[in-house]
């Protein structure tokens, strides 16, 4: 064991940093975003964000409703009933990934829903970077840390399938 470290096993205490700072920069880049945002022109910024905003609620409906009809298509293949309310769909995702399955209709539906996944991350990282003052790019972390999960998880599933 090393002495300058609490503990080798731990990776939050050891002098890296571990998760604890990673959370802390991403608070902090929204905290200042958002702050930088309020001080900026109030009226450059509301205008521009009336320009894009159509445009960013399309984009953000549309990829959202592939997600929904990706995330129905895979819980069909797998057989899973997700109920009747779309809008409580996606909690039962860790479901769905248990059983996942390689038919046709499973491939379908996981390339409807990452392009769905996928579409709301870049809408909301144009959305910042088109409508909010360059000062308030800081909240790009959002759909950053939403593509990557995306990724991350769409390399699970594709890992978990492959070892089948």
């Amino acid at each position: 064991m090393n002495p300058h470290f609490k503990s080798d096993t731990n990776p939050a205490s050891n002098s890296s940093g571990g998760p604890k700072w990673k959370t802390y920069t991403f608070w902090g880049l929204i905290v200042a975003s958002i702050g930088l945002i309020v001080v900026s022109p109030f009226d450059s910024t509301l205008s521009k964000i009336k320009q894009v905003g159509p445009w960013v609620g399309g984009g953000l409906a549309v990829s959202e409703s592939l997600f929904i009809l990706g995330l129905a298509l895979l819980a069909w293949s797998a057989g899973i009933n997700l109920g009747a309310n779309p809008f409580k769909w996606k909690s039962n995702t860790q479901e769905l990934l248990a059983k996942l399955d390689r038919t046709p209709l499973f491939w379908v539906g996981l390339a409807i829903n990452t392009v769905g996944a996928v579409g709301t991350g870049l809408v909301l990282a144009v959305g910042v970077v088109a409508g909010l003052p360059w000062q308030s790019w800081g909240l790009l972390t959002i759909p950053v840390a939403d593509l990557a999960v995306t990724v991350s998880l769409r390399s699970v599933i594709f890992s978990g399938v492959r070892s089948h």
